[in-house]
């Protein structure tokens, strides 16, 4: 696979990253340290995950609590109602608890993280975990080396792979 970008991180914010480029018509490759994209997501919020406020984007700047500035450009292209209504159409319905905080009906991050994982297969792009065997960071490789290598939606692929494509 040939990429027009790279996103560093399979967590939520980079799967949101490579489905939106890749909506855009874009062929992005997403590099994840962990043997599973969005491992983290499943224990925040205690397995719950809360997704997002319900509340206005400016009401989310207003209760920033130091310099909410840098969030300005975030708020208005994609404000709290629009991440409520990206996982309502992709099968995750959600529910409004005390304090505004929004949770998937179920009290499932699974299902939150089964949304993001629903969308990416129809995207133009592909997930990799490269690893370091001993200290499980990521084995920096180029993308001429990548291009070798067959990727396929959360495929791991490991150093000795990347290795070997490199030495052909």
């Amino acid at each position: 696979m040939k990429a027009d970008g790279i996103v560093i991180g399979g967590g939520p914010a980079g799967m949101f990253a490579a489905i939106t480029a890749a909506e855009q018509g874009k062929k992005v490759l997403l590099l994840e340290k962990n043997h599973r994209l969005g491992k983290k997501l499943l224990i925040t919020g205690k397995g719950r995950c809360n997704v997002t406020n319900h509340c206005s984007g400016q009401e989310v700047l207003q209760n920033t609590p130091r310099n909410g500035r840098f969030l300005f450009s975030a708020m208005a292209a994609f404000p709290p109602e629009k991440t409520y209504a990206f996982f309502e159409s992709h099968g995750c319905p959600l529910k409004v608890e005390r304090g505004q905080r929004v949770f998937p009906v179920s009290d499932k991050s699974s299902d939150v993280l089964a949304a993001l994982g629903e969308t990416a297969p129809e995207s133009d792009f592909a997930a990799m975990a490269v690893l370091n065997a001993k200290t499980g960071c990521p084995v920096p490789a180029s993308l001429s080396v990548l291009n070798t290598l067959p990727v396929r939606f959360n495929t791991v692929i490991e150093p000795a792979a990347i290795r070997d494509a490199a030495l052909k």
